[in-house]
């Protein structure tokens, strides 16, 4: 062969007149024959370093059974997958931080064509592992005696602010949205009224999703003790003292669903919700209305122009800032004032040290139809 593909390396030991001989190469076969080769050949070249050298064989060469270095299969698997995770993780974080969603306060008024009215950290979804088995989420109320001080606290400070500008803007009717599902507004609109209620208004909370209704598992626990539902209600099926929920925080009071809606737009669009809303502010400080994410109908819309003013719940590293500006385009071009965004769900990483700083179109609907008399209002105080 004019060449071949190993290494070989010969020696003498010191003090003597023995020699060594060592091939490597990649597999046993390979290394036994070029081994083999170089001492059939060893005698014809040393005639060119000695005429009268001779050289006998003390040890004849033997097929390797194992690779001299040691090897753990176990630990370069181990190796292996660290750096293989390790790759994806940075590959996931660089795609992250190249997309445009919104991860901080700062991004909300950078990103987006709006201001910030606050923002809520990561909250544990359950309290312990038999919670989790047991599917016992966490509700995440204000008023819930196990909820954390830096929670309670940030949400006091969002409806601080809401307050402030519902107050600027003379509105009374605050709706709550988002782009998706799973955002939390929900979550945001029960506390929201159940801290207005804390600072002494008076507050009905309208339960207007009617795709996926929420806000009865967070605040009364079943459906079954929503005897009345808000659509029956709308409908003429139902009195509203009959469908009035109130509240343990006696200021509260609430009108719930229980159940999915196919024809929710048609509901919301009605002329009885009309005169739901218009005659609720006699009533009430401030009326909540908890509406459907922007994306997957024009419930929100609709209920925005009953509304005085609108807040977009944002969730962190969500949904991409274009979607977002759109979605408040749709809002501003609405009755209601939008007031800007709170940002939801922010993840920190450990041992970050979080802070309670200040804060900074669908078409035609066409004909709805009529729903039947709606019938007198009644006192809100019954």
């Amino acid at each position: 062969m004019p060449s071949f593909d190993a290494t070989a390396t010969a020696g003498v030991i010191n003090g003597t007149n023995l020699m060594t001989l060592k091939v490597t190469s990649d597999t046993p076969k390979s290394t036994y024959q070029i081994t083999r080769s170089i001492m059939k050949n060893i005698t014809d070249l040393t005639q060119y370093v000695s005429g009268d050298m001779v050289m006998d064989v003390l040890q004849q060469p033997v097929v390797p059974t194992k690779a001299d270095s040691s090897f753990s299969g176990l630990r370069q698997s181990l190796k292996a997958f660290a750096l293989t995770f390790v790759g994806i993780a940075l590959v996931f974080m660089y795609l992250s931080y190249r997309k445009q969603t919104i991860k901080s306060e700062k991004d909300l008024e950078n990103l987006l064509d709006a201001k910030s009215l606050g923002m809520l950290y990561h909250e544990r979804r359950f309290n312990s592992l038999s919670a989790f088995l047991k599917g016992k989420r966490n509700k995440y109320l204000v008023t819930d005696l196990t909820a954390r001080f830096e929670f309670v606290e940030r949400v006091k400070k969002i409806a601080a602010h809401i307050s402030s500008e519902a107050h600027k803007r003379e509105a009374k009717v605050i709706l709550f949205t988002s782009v998706r599902e799973h955002e939390g507004k929900s979550t945001v609109s029960a506390n929201m009224a159940l801290t207005l209620v804390q600072q002494n208004y008076k507050v009905l909370l309208i339960d207007g999703d009617m795709r996926r209704p929420t806000l009865h598992r967070l605040l009364v626990g079943s459906g079954d003790k929503v005897k009345v539902t808000l659509a029956a209600l709308l409908t003429g099926k139902a009195e509203l003292s009959d469908a009035l929920i109130r509240h343990k925080e006696k200021d509260l009071f609430m009108l719930l669903n229980k159940r999915n809606f196919p024809n929710s737009t048609d509901i919301v669009s009605s002329e009885n919700m009309a005169k739901l809303v218009e005659s609720a502010r006699a009533h009430f400080d401030f009326i909540i209305i908890d509406s459907p994410p922007m994306s997957l109908m024009a419930d929100a819309e609709v209920l925005a122009n009953l509304s005085d003013m609108s807040v977009l719940v944002v969730t962190y590293d969500s949904v991409l800032a274009e979607d977002l500006n759109d979605a408040i385009d749709s809002l501003r071009d609405c009755r209601a004032d939008f007031a800007g965004c709170i940002l939801n769900d922010v993840r920190t990483l450990p041992g970050e040290r979080r802070t309670i700083g200040g804060y900074g179109g669908y078409g035609r609907y066409g004909h709805y139809g009529r729903y039947g008399k709606y019938g007198k209002y009644g006192t809100y105080n019954a």
